[in-house]
């Protein structure tokens, strides 16, 4: 009695309060509400609170102030009584006992523009984070939706008619019958249907998301509601349609859980839309209405929650999809980052589905739909359980036969579920009969995803071959699944499939055969490399069969196996026998005249794993190549002996570093290069055991124009004299091939320097050929750091080089310069450089800059000199200040500005700084700041000298501050840059400095210069939120959101909850809303701007955050 007393008592105490000010009010004075919920908590708010309080005493006390006799307090209850309708309709404590009062406010809100404002706004902060809350909820939306039905206002009607979709999806999680929503939504499509019909494909994206999780007995209500849209009004859009058709198709398999009606709806909606799928064949197949979601108004419920705000995204993106013939779907497509924005594409990945389901798109868009799915699916074992019926749906209405190919192909992705490894298997199998060679392909790309279906790959392998013309395909196809899984898992399957392989060795013996006997080595290649099997008896058991083999492909792989014996040397006798008839197959390859040159090559290469003296010996090399050794070949050089001659054991072993000369001597010319790489590979065994006494030169004594030094064995030392001894000729070159190939030999990089020599007989080759220049250059520049006369050969070319005289030298010069520029002197390379920078420019200009123009490629050389790391400063400064003469002499968009931006991103930040920061500028003309604007982005995405690669972007967003008119370029740049950005950390550590530069920048809002820099990093910070999260894309076009400010800020609500869904955004939540929070509250924040910020605020509602304890009494009917 004495609580009742005391509320009476203050009521009216409040109440003439209210009347006291509303009196005091004046014109055009609006009133509003003193009290909230956390500070100057609303005295019935503190009623409600007591223990004593009666929740139904308090709702009949509400609705009396609200149907007050006195005119001036009626007039301001609605007002006087908010922050009460908040507390008690947005709070899951008080939610169950708000009928009453909710009732109330409908009566009112048809009369009171202020009670039907309150109306929307308390369902905008409504939670349904729980069953309890959800169903609540529904509940008054659809006491809401009948009320509105019956007054005609069939704007709201629809507005909530999209809430409460989303509800029925919401309802369906938790597990609640949604029938009656359900029913009510039904009820306001017949009431609205001559008024609107531009909020089908809303509801549509929104229903079609509900198949997938709603239970089938109470399918049939929302397949009505389905049913009314696309089959009696006959509306909707073929991608939109095909989301429906997606979600029923998941049903297919589970038919006996639907009722009769919920199948024969389904069938009519299967029909409708596959009829759609058809060509036209007459004026009636089109739909009767077209639909406009962008003209649907109000539309307040867009941010009401994330998913509705997709939904409205995704209707305007396929309504603007049919004026651009597909090019924007395969932009659309195309733009989706996976790996950067895995959440957000899968997110969107029902969407996908239904572009896969369609047959409008070219074949090329298709399959990158097809490809964007497949990334989804490797990312989420849940979407590919739930998305392989689908698949199989679209295989077996495919007509085209390349999309039937690679829908087939890609069928063994979905066994990242192992759900759908059974329905997987059985579709392989069904295709068993028919077409065997291709399931041999399935099953081995099955195996690759999930192992355990390795029986059924081998039960496929050991099936007995036909006897018909499709053998030949179905051997090919097993023993390359064999090589496969001989490769990937040797020890764990290898040893089983060993009498496969030798059935295929058995059968395979004609030229046929071929591929399949050559595929059979490879497999038992990777056997004896894992140790699976022991090679020398593996031989023992192949060997007859490959004595005289002609086969190309097979020989291919059989020299490929000769090459791994030396890798598994073992001593027995097995073992020796395999060595030499390997080395005398690979030498009889290489001496015949009648050998083909790939194969030749092939046997050359093989020889790189045997060591010469070792595993090589003299008695392996044919006589050919030993004829006629000087005295000093042999052991001691006391006598000459003749190799047809008996040779001692132990001499035989040694092979004469002459041999490898001769072996240039006489080797095909069009194996020449392939026999120099061999004696490259055996110098550079040899130098690497080179000690440091080698390169030891006595006080005072030039270098030797010979390695007089080294062992008669030497490689090295044989080809160094050749080239001495061919020199002493002059200009005249005996030995023209010979001679070149030795100098391709010497002229690789080796882990040491050649020892010192006098290189000047390099000069008697230049005139050769301009491989012979090539390697002399190369020999001379390798040598220069070790070598004056090398370092001098090479300065001497360089000064005397004139670039107008053979491009082939000048691109060469270019491919070294990186090199060259370590071992020259400062002034000959620094001449060199400026003379062929402006040779390069003027004959590219002369071209129009072609693509690859000579000033490109020179462009392409200067990049690899820091990237390199050429270690003498004053060489990059050279470039460096050649770089930066040319930025003002190329076009903006031309090919060659991209290669400059390239080679600017590798410079030193300082140079680059000096370069790009228009602060450094004495002007600053719009065409270079551009170009500075570009380079910036790049050396974001591709320089990480800074420790937040973001950082580059500062001087540019400050030039751009008082260039108002220019910051669409500025902005779409940003967009890109920011959308191929991949690091969610240096992102949200950037947009929280980029928070308290505003929060400083707002602390002075009365400077009208701070302010609008303030509002300047505020829309940048809405662009960033828009394209970090990856909706820019729903827009069609990441560039939109850098134009259109409407559509910027209308994409932020919901860009900013997937955001903060991201890892390292988590974090940062709570300092997020409240920077939101704070901006809404300032005086100084445009309307516009606090509106978007209360939206977003009002679309996040729902996230655990607000949960906390005095965080949501805070944000809750957050005004200012």
């Amino acid at each position: 009695m004495h609580f009742a007393i005391l509320t009476e008592t203050i009521l009216s105490l409040q109440l003439l309060n209210l009347k006291r000010k509303t009196s005091l009010l004046k014109d055009k004075e609006l009133y509003q509400c003193p009290y909230g919920l956390k500070t100057q908590l609303h005295p019935l708010i503190s009623l409600i609170q007591h223990t004593s309080a009666n929740m139904h005493d308090v709702s009949h006390k509400i609705i009396g102030i609200c149907q007050h006799h006195d005119q001036s307090i009626r007039k301001y209850s609605i007002e006087f009584l908010r922050p009460v309708f908040l507390y008690v309709l947005c709070n899951p404590q008080t939610l169950q006992d708000v009928k009453p009062m909710w009732t109330c406010l409908l009566g009112l809100s048809y009369s009171q523009p202020e009670a039907r404002a309150l109306m929307q706004e308390l369902l905008s902060w409504s939670k349904f984070t729980n069953a309890s809350t959800c169903l609540c909820t529904s509940i008054l939306v659809i006491e809401a939706l009948d009320y509105f039905l019956q007054q005609s206002d069939h704007a709201q009607s629809v507005d909530l008619c999209i809430y409460q979709a989303q509800l029925i999806k919401q309802l369906a999680q938790f597990g609640i019958d949604p029938r009656p929503s359900l029913q009510c939504l039904l009820r306001v499509l017949h009431a609205t249907r001559e008024h609107t019909r531009n909020h089908y494909h809303v509801l549509l994206v929104l229903l079609a998301e509900c198949l997938h999780m709603l239970s089938p007995f109470y399918l049939a209500d929302l397949l009505r509601i389905i049913v009314f849209v696309v089959v009696q009004e006959r509306c909707g859009h073929e991608y939109i349609l095909n989301m429906c058709l997606d979600g029923i198709i998941q049903w297919m398999s589970q038919t006996a859980f639907i009722p009769a009606e919920g199948l024969a709806l389904a069938h009519q909606i299967v029909d409708r839309v596959l009829e759609q799928q058809k060509p036209p064949q007459d004026d009636n197949t089109e739909f009767a209405t077209p639909i406009c979601t962008k003209e649907l108004q109000p539309a307040h419920i867009r941010n009401y929650h994330p998913d509705i705000a997709i939904a409205f995204d995704l209707a305007n993106l396929v309504e603007s999809f049919d004026v651009s013939e597909s090019k924007d779907v395969f932009a659309f497509v195309d733009a989706l980052n996976v790996k950067a924005n895995s959440a957000f594409c899968q997110r969107l990945h029902l969407f996908l589905r239904a572009l896969f389901l369609s047959r409008e798109p070219p074949v090329d868009c298709w399959f990158k739909i097809y490809e964007v799915i497949l990334q989804i699916i490797k990312v989420n074992e849940s979407i590919a359980y739930d998305f392989l019926m689908t698949y199989i749906f679209k295989l077996a209405h495919e007509h085209n036969p390349e999309l039937q190919l690679e829908l087939l192909r890609g069928l063994a992705n979905f066994a990242v579920s192992k759900d759908n490894v059974p329905m997987i298997l059985n579709t392989i199998r069904n295709l068993s009969t028919d077409n065997a060679t291709f399931c041999v392909d399935l099953y081995l790309r099955l195996w690759r995803i999930e192992s355990r279906t390795y029986p059924f790959l081998l039960k496929q392998i050991a099936q007995p071959l036909p006897d018909n013309d499709k053998r030949w395909e179905l051997e090919i196809a097993r023993t390359h699944a064999m090589r496969e899984i001989c490769q990937e898992k040797p020890t764990l399957h290898g040893s089983e499939l060993l009498p496969h392989l030798s059935n295929t060795l058995n059968s395979c013996i004609d030229e046929s055969g071929d591929l399949a006997t050559s595929l059979a080595l490879d497999a038992i290649y990777a056997l004896c490399d894992s140790h699976t099997v022991n090679i020398a008896s593996t031989w023992q058991a192949l060997g007859s069969k490959f004595r005289n083999e002609q086969r190309p492909q097979t020989l291919k792989s059989l020299y490929h196996l000769f090459g791994l014996v030396p890798l598994l040397q073992t001593p027995t006798l097995e073992y020796e026998k395999l060595a030499d008839d390997a080395l005398e197959q690979l030498w009889q390859a290489i001496s015949r005249p009648n050998t083909d040159a790939t194969q030749v090559r092939q046997a050359l290469a093989a020889l790189k794993n045997y060591e010469p003296g070792n595993t090589l010996c003299l008695r392996h090399i044919p006589p050919q190549f030993c004829f006629e050794l000087p005295p000093s070949a042999v052991a001691g050089g006391r006598e000459v002996l003749s190799f047809q001659q008996h040779q001692q054991p132990q001499q035989q072993d040694t092979i004469p570093g002459e041999v490898w000369v001769q072996l240039l001597q006489k080797i095909r010319p069009e194996c020449g290069d392939a026999a120099a790489d061999l004696i490259a590979h055996y110098i550079g065994n040899e130098i690497s055991s080179f000690r440091s006494g080698v390169y030891r030169l006595p006080e005072g004594k030039p270098e030797p124009r010979k390695l007089g030094g080294l062992f008669p064995s030497s490689a090295l030392r044989a080809v160094s004299n050749y080239l001495v001894s061919q020199a002493r000729f002059g200009d005249y070159v005996p030995e023209p091939y010979a001679v070149t190939y030795a100098l391709r030999a010497l002229s690789k990089r080796f882990t040491k320097p050649i020892p010192p020599m006098d290189w000047s007989c390099l000069t008697s080759f230049f005139h050769l050929s301009f491989d012979a220049r090539k390697y002399c250059i190369m020999i001379a520049k390798n040598q220069a750091m070790h070598s004056g006369t090398a370092r001098r050969l090479l300065e001497n070319f360089l000064a005397d080089f004139e670039p107008n005289c053979f491009e082939e030298d000048l691109l060469l010069l270019f491919s070294l310069l990186p090199e060259i520029g370590n071992c020259v002197s400062l002034q000959i390379l620094k001449n060199f450089a400026e003379k062929v920078a402006v040779y390069c420019f003027k004959e590219s200009q002369l071209n129009n800059f072609a693509e690859g123009c000579l000033f490109e490629k020179f462009l392409d050389s200067v990049r690899y000199i820091y990237t390199d790391k050429c270690e003498i400063p004053e060489v990059l400064d050279v470039f460096t200040l050649i770089v930066e003469r040319y930025m003002d002499s190329m076009d903006l968009d031309s090919r060659l500005f991209e290669r400059y931006t390239e080679v600017v991103s590798v410079l030193h930040p300082n140079a680059i700084d000096g370069l790009t920061t228009p602060a450094n500028w004495w002007e600053t003309p719009m065409g270079k700041l551009k170009k500075a604007t570009i380079i910036r982005c790049y050396l974001v995405l591709y320089n990480d000298k800074l420790p937040n690669p973001l950082k580059w972007l500062t001087p540019i967003i400050d030039a751009y501050e008082r260039r108002a008119e220019e910051r669409p370029f500025f902005y779409r740049h940003l967009a890109t840059t920011l959308y191929a950005f991949a690091s969610d950390e240096h992102a949200c550590n950037w947009i929280t400095e980029m928070f308290l530069e505003i929060q400083m920048m707002l602390a002075e809002s009365s400077n009208k210069e701070k302010l609008n820099r303030a509002l300047y990093l505020l829309d940048i910070f809405i662009l960033a939120v828009d394209v970090l999260s990856g909706c820019a894309v729903l827009l069609g076009s990441v560039d939109v959101v850098a134009t259109d400010d409407k559509e910027r800020f209308a994409l932020f609500p919901e860009s900013l909850q997937y955001l903060s869904d991201h890892i390292f955004w988590k974090d940062q939540e709570a300092k997020i809303y409240e920077f939101l929070y704070n901006l809404y509250k300032h005086a100084s924040i445009p309307p516009a701007y606090a509106a978007i910020f209360k939206e977003a605020i009002i679309c996040s509602r729902n996230k655990p955050y607000f949960d906390n304890k005095g965080v949501w009494t805070k944000y809750v009917g957050l005004r200012k």
